[in-house]
Parts: structure tokens; C-alpha cells; sequence
């Protein structure tokens, strides 16, 4: 069976800083960051500084043509995806595996068809958010990354290399039966939870509210809808599963799209309500709360890119 050596990550925000850190303790020469220009500058000088402790990691830009992988894991924003899936090309070779750790339920779709479906496995965290500001990072230490086949009664040599590469790094992870339905349960938790709380512009604490839950059980059940439509399995428990995990989050933390608001960055909401969206007018499913959501937070991203504007005019 092929053996992971050597992996690139592309991405050292909240989730991808927590696996190059990972992979950097167990072992420091395995692992490389795919990084553009701008970002190698500020980061050669800096480092990032993840729960107090300072990494420099092996920095590599996307022209480089003398390194492959056996493992690549991208950890971006859902808004560089068509960027980052390009950036990876150099890297991958015949028996490269590679691993989307975005939000979302159609990354490995666009992967599938760049670099084909044999070499993409369906993967996603799902965990406590870190904390991001600038270069510091802090995590709880709370994550887990699921992953697989669409099928996984019997796994794959993909994904017995890449379970046999976790168990020996210490990565905590499991492998879902049934991986589209395990990739709508945390389409619907996001649905509901990113979003309502990135508006309300409060913590998970703010579930405790009936008001907040009604907010996002209302998102949440129109994109049930269309899991329904689609045929995928278990979309009955969604829902109360969604609750019970958020129950389980610490008040004080902030998901990823509130700190997107919070730092003057544009939001993934284009993979959620858009999406929501998309698919309803695509199969006649009526979503207008995520469309209202949709339009709320496209005001805020334009409102977040205007000032980003002036501010480089300055």
C-alpha cells in the first residue's frame, strides 16, 4: 500500500493552520504550505503563531515544478477555491490524494473533473472554530476531519492510505458510510448556524435565544427541502442533529463567517445561501429566507470590499 511522505497544505487560516501545525510537530520535513507571493513575504518574516507557540513551515509557491505530493489538503476560503484547485496543478502526480477541507457540498465536483474523480476524496472538518487575527491563531483543540468514498461499506486504497497516514500523525478523523449524507449534515448545521449568527453578529451563545433558533431553523428547513428532493439520506434527523452539535459548542466562540465580518473579509455565503438558492430555483424548491440572507450579507461583503478599496487608495 503507498505511504504518505510528503504533504502540501494550501491554506493556514482557522482549519488549515491546524493540520500544518499538526504535521510540522510529528514531523517538520513532511509537510510544505503552498503560498502566492504576497502571503510568502509576510509570512517568512512572521510566521504564524498558533496558541502562542511560533511556526516557520517550508514555504513553496505554485511555480514551483521539482516537488509532488502524496497527500494535498486545501484549507482556504470557499471565495479563493478557483484559484487554490489551479495553484495545486504542479504538485499533483499519478498517485497524489487530495483532500477538500472547505464548506460547502460542491468543491470535489470542480476537483473531480480538474484532476479526476480517482485522485479526490469527499472530505470536511467539522470542530470548534479557531480564533484568527493576523498571524495568531487560537484553537481548543476540538476538530474532526471526515472523509471517504461516496460509498464506504468497504474503503478504498485511497482511503485506507489516508487513514493509516492519520493514525500514525494523530489526526483525529472519521470515515461516514454514507459520505454525501455526512456532507449535507454539515451543509445544513452552516446553513443555519454561519449565517444567522454572521447577521446577528453574535456567538454560538446566542442558540440559547428562541428567537436565534427560529432564525436558523428557518434556514435550515428550506435547504432540508432539497436534501429530500435529492433523495439524500437521514435528511429527517438533520435538523435535530444540527441543534444537538451546536449545543456542544462553547458560547464565547464566533463561526468563521461572523469573524469574516468582524475582519473586513468577504463571507462564504455564496456557498451557502447562494447555493441554497441555486438549487431551489434549479428544482423549484421555494427558499426565500436564505434569499433575504443571501441579499443581507451580499450587502455586507460589498460594503467590506468598498472599504478595502479605499483603504489601498489611501
Amino acid at each position: 500500500m503507498k505511504e504518505i511522505k510528503n504533504v502540501l497544505i494550501l491554506g493556514l487560516g482557522a482549519i488549515g493552520s491546524i493540520y500544518a501545525t499538526t504535521l510540522y510537530d510529528f514531523d517538520s520535513d513532511c509537510v510544505k504550505i503552498l503560498i502566492d507571493e504576497p502571503r510568502y513575504k509576510k509570512y517568512k518574516k512572521n510566521g504564524i503563531i498558533f496558541n502562542q507557540h511560533r511556526y516557520d513551515f517550508d514555504y513553496i509557491l505554485d511555480t514551483d515544478t521539482n516537488f509532488k505530493a502524496d497527500l494535498i489538503l486545501i484549507a482556504t476560503k470557499s471565495t479563493d477555491f478557483d484559484k487554490a484547485s489551479d495553484m495545486i496543478r504542479n504538485f499533483v502526480a499519478d498517485d497524489t490524494i487530495i483532500l477538500s477541507l472547505l464548506n460547502g457540498i460542491s468543491c470535489e465536483e470542480i476537483l473531480f473533473q480538474k484532476y479526476g474523480r480517482e485522485k479526490v476524496l469527499y472530505s470536511y472538518f467539522l470542530g470548534h472554530s479557531s480564533m484568527k487575527s493576523d498571524v495568531n491563531i487560537d484553537f481548543d483543540g476540538v476538530g474532526t476531519v471526515f472523509f471517504g468514498e461516496e460509498c464506504n461499506k468497504e474503503y478504498s486504497q485511497n482511503v485506507l492510505t489516508v487513514k493509516e497516514f492519520f493514525d500514525k500523525v494523530g489526526i483525529d478523523y472519521k470515515i461516514p458510510e454514507d459520505m454525501l449524507s455526512a456532507l449535507w449534515q454539515k451543509f445544513i448545521i452552516n446553513i443555519g448556524a454561519n449565517q444567522t449568527l454572521a447577521i446577528l453578529k453574535m456567538s454560538y451563545g446566542a442558540f440559547n435565544n428562541r428567537y436565534a433558533k427560529t432564525i436558523a431553523n428557518d434556514l435550515m428547513c428550506e435547504a432540508l427541502e432539497i436534501a429530500k428532493f435529492l433523495g439524500i439520506n437521514n435528511y429527517e434527523n438533520f435538523i435535530e442533529n444540527a441543534f444537538k452539535i451546536l449545543t456542544t459548542i462553547p458560547p464565547e466562540l464566533k463561526p468563521s463567517m461572523l469573524q469574516d465580518v468582524e475582519n473586513g473579509k468577504p463571507t462564504e455565503v455564496d456557498i451557502f445561501a447562494g447555493e441554497v438558492c441555486r438549487l431551489g430555483k434549479k428544482y423549484n424548491i421555494p427558499t426565500p429566507k436564505n434569499e433575504l440572507v443571501l441579499n443581507i450579507l451580499k450587502t455586507i461583503d460589498e460594503k467590506t470590499l468598498r472599504s478595502n478599496r479605499q483603504e489601498i487608495s489611501v
